[in-house]
């Protein structure tokens, strides 16, 4: 065939079968193109998930923790030896599997490294800090960061979840400008020592038991930026508690009584949650920067610069670049009255949006090369 009566957009069947060579390869060719420092992550990725429990086989690993250690105080009162020491043995192989104990235990290494001599002090350190990331990955809690959405009594508003060591933090990023950027809540969700009062869990019985698949949901002590509350701390501040749930969180700010439950949107629903948000930010700096460049002018290149303007006018970027979404429902709606007899998909449907437009062409394309098709 000759290549030039194609279109751009055309894949020859030599390149399709060169794109599937390349999905077939072996893996092992694949690994063995990898870097030394991938391998040694993929390897040690392997290692952490066959080693620590999740989900319900970690509910089961702490009972039968909990277990043993009964019956090594039943043990320890008679004095049995040897039944002591299989028991220390069968504890601290299950721990090994358990990463808050992992972490727990990590974090109290690298504490008392300091009373170590030099060398021994870092090397001891990078061992333990390894050690403690590794755990820390497959502690829930611990692994919240990222946008979550939350359904506030004013609506659906998409909050940001970032860390200080482990003290989470969320902060809105959609909403009234005013609400966006400071502290919405705050909670120290770090391991629990013999020093801490821990907050008990809620006890779930019955349809919640069977809702939320667990016999209780744990809470953490935290604090919370709530505007109707009457008393606030020094930091302006209320009381609150973060609560887990199996694949989600909610906080609950305890003056009001206000409960907010936090579920992660899927990339669609973000796109849709931060048009008018990009919007605003991406007008007020193109407007912020079109000043900058007219109090930078001076009284020359003012007068170029009017001459040079009217001739070019029709191409001058307007503020707002990005449409929001009163825009673009006014131009579906527009489009809708024009051409009445062409379906619009909606904004939800994001998928056929895309390719809403290629696939018109692409229709009006076989139109035009077979006309006598659909007689």
């Amino acid at each position: 065939e000759n290549s030039s009566e194609n279109p751009s957009w055309w894949l020859s069947p030599s390149s399709q079968h060169n794109d599937d060579d390349n999905m077939n390869k072996d893996p092992k060719s694949q690994q063995e193109s990898e870097s030394p420092a991938r391998k040694e992550r993929l390897i040690q990725m392997q290692e952490d998930m066959a080693r620590f429990a999740q989900g319900k086989g970690l509910e089961s690993l702490r009972a039968d923790i909990h277990d043993l250690k009964q019956n090594l105080q039943w043990s320890l009162a008679t004095d049995d030896l040897s039944r002591i020491i299989s028991l220390n043995k069968a504890i601290k192989e299950k721990e090994h599997r358990d990463p808050e104990v992992v972490y727990v235990n990590a974090l109290k290494k690298i504490a008392s490294a300091g009373k170590l001599n030099v060398s021994k002090k870092y090397e001891t350190i990078s061992k333990y800090t390894k050690e403690a990331l590794s755990a820390r990955k497959y502690i829930a809690r611990l692994n919240l960061e990222g946008l979550w959405i939350g359904n506030f009594q004013e609506g659906s508003q998409l909050v940001n979840v970032t860390y200080s060591g482990d003290t989470i933090m969320g902060t809105k990023v959609t909403g009234d400008a005013s609400e966006r950027g400071p502290l919405l809540f705050q909670a120290d969700l770090s391991p629990p020592d013999s020093d801490s009062s821990e907050l008990s869990p809620i006890p779930l019985h019955g349809s919640a038991k069977t809702k939320w698949g667990t016999e209780k949901l744990e809470r953490y002590q935290g604090e919370g930026n709530d505007p109707k509350a009457r008393t606030k701390n020094a930091n302006g501040l209320v009381d609150g508690n973060l609560i887990m749930f199996d694949g989600y969180f909610s906080f609950l700010w305890i003056p009001t009584r206000r409960h907010v439950f936090f579920s992660r949107p899927n990339p669609e629903l973000i796109l849709h949650m931060m048009r008018d948000t990009i919007s605003e930010e991406d007008e007020m700096q193109n407007m912020k920067d079109h000043l900058s460049r007219c109090f930078d002018k001076n009284i020359d290149e003012a007068f170029i610069g009017i001459a040079a303007s009217t001739s070019s006018s029709s191409t001058m970027e307007p503020f707002r670049r990005i449409a929001t979404e009163a825009d673009l429902l006014a131009a579906r709606e527009e489009t809708q009255v024009m051409f009445p007899l062409q379906e619009i998909p909606k904004s939800s449907d994001a998928k056929d949006q895309a390719f809403w437009g290629f696939h018109k062409w692409m229709k009006h394309i076989d139109n035009a090369l077979n006309p006598n098709e659909g007689e």
